[in-house]
């Protein structure tokens, strides 16, 4: 299987492009500012955040509006951004004094305003992260396979003065990442999200329709992708999904959550996934996010992918294994994705001691300390992890 056609990805430090597929095309600039600037591991951001004492409670509502704050972000100062706590509903409210995850809005409250270009940006605790690493080498793998997944960067961050330890930055995927990777033109397409046991093919009436009732968005393309999965068979399921859902897209989609060990994701737990319906090509691809919970193998003793097993919660994973078609492709994909130059060890293992050399230059403080020790105790197991490769990583012997 050829790889998903994509116009850039980041390796490393480094973007870079590919010619563009039929059908699809990226904004002029390919590099805005924010891009080096704000992602990429060349540096350990500080970042500080003020938002008024008395408005810290709403943050304890996740569908609260967000409150007014300021952000200095190595130096360069915004006043007036939107501030609010950034998670799954399912998570429990985090303080100021417990390193709560946050969402900016640069531009809530001052038409225009961006920070490097950028409109929003997710700052993640890493609760569930504890390697702090995992997030941000699942998404190096996805860009290395040529397919579309959030840019990140690391920083130590400070919240109303009192230290909160290390960050992971995260490109949320909105209009401006869908502007980036499909065009300026393609971006207006539904963007659906799958949250906690939501799957299209079975609750297509249950996804977060972005922009839903602001712009009257109709959800007959999410329903005509569920109808055509639920009428397949597994001889017929490829060309019955086909006009509605690349096929090889999404096994590549698939495969890297497989080979990354993605316990949160779509396969294994219908969850952390967007859905874009690209205009251009008028069918649904896989978006990922909310990768802190892969690299499992590498913390826990049990894999989420045992050797001889799959678990598939995804109700369209299961139809690409039950298709003897599909299935082929699958195990060809998975060996693609799980070895160089997509799963490359020394590209990863380089990964690894950039953010260890990051972390060398945060600010000592009681949280950084804590912070660097949950690194370096798994630090030894994530390597191993990288070192085995992807296809051991995910599923070491497919039935």
């Amino acid at each position: 299987m050829k790889p998903i056609p994509l116009l850039r990805r980041c390796v490393g430090l480094a973007v870079v492009l590919f010619a563009a597929p039929t059908g699809w095309a990226a904004e002029k600039s390919l590099n805005p500012a924010y891009v080096g600037q704000i992602f990429g591991l060349t540096k350990l951001h500080r970042i500080e955040i003020v938002v008024p004492a008395a408005s810290l409670f709403r943050f304890q509502d996740r569908n609260a509006a967000r409150v007014r704050g300021t952000i200095s972000f190595d130096g360069t100062v915004l006043h007036d951004i939107g501030v609010r706590q950034q998670g799954g509903t399912f998570l429990p409210y985090v303080g100021i004094n417990g390193k709560p995850s946050l969402s900016l809005k640069f531009n809530e409250f001052t038409p225009g305003q961006e920070l490097f270009g950028l409109k929003k940006l997710i700052l993640k605790n890493q609760a569930q992260d504890r390697s702090l690493v995992n997030e941000h080498l699942t998404y190096e793998v996805f860009l290395r396979a040529g397919y579309p997944a959030p840019l990140t960067s690391f920083a130590q961050v400070k919240l109303n003065g009192i230290d909160q330890g290390i960050y992971l930055l995260r490109k949320p995927i909105n209009q401006q990442f869908l502007a980036r990777h499909f065009g300026k033109d393609r971006s207006k397409g539904n963007l659906y999200e799958i949250v906690q046991d939501i799957d299209p093919v079975r609750f297509p009436e249950r996804l977060d329709l972005k922009d839903e009732q602001e712009e009257k968005r109709s959800r007959n393309d999410v329903r005509s992708l569920a109808v055509a999965a639920r009428s397949a068979t597994p001889e017929t399921f490829a060309k019955v999904i086909a006009p509605h859902l690349d096929p090889d897209r999404f096994i590549t989609y698939f495969a890297l959550e497989t080979a990354t060990s993605h316990a949160d994701g779509y396969a294994n737990n219908t969850n952390n996934t967007y859905l874009y319906h690209v205009p251009i090509d008028d069918r649904f691809i896989f978006l990922p996010q909310g990768a802190d919970q892969s690299f499992w193998a590498a913390a826990k003793p049990k894999r989420i992918y045992a050797p001889g097993q799959l678990r598939t919660a995804g109700s369209l994973a299961r139809q690409v294994l039950d298709s003897p078609e599909l299935r082929k492709k699958f195990d060809a994909e998975l060996h693609r994705v799980g070895h160089a130059p997509v799963w490359d060890k020394d590209a990863l293992l380089a990964r690894v001691a950039e953010v260890e050399r990051l972390l060398g230059s945060a600010t000592p403080s009681a949280r950084v300390t804590s912070d660097i020790a949950k690194f370096q105790r798994l630090r030894p197991v994530i390597e191993a992890f990288i070192n085995n490769g992807g296809t051991t990583g995910g599923t070491a012997n497919l039935p």
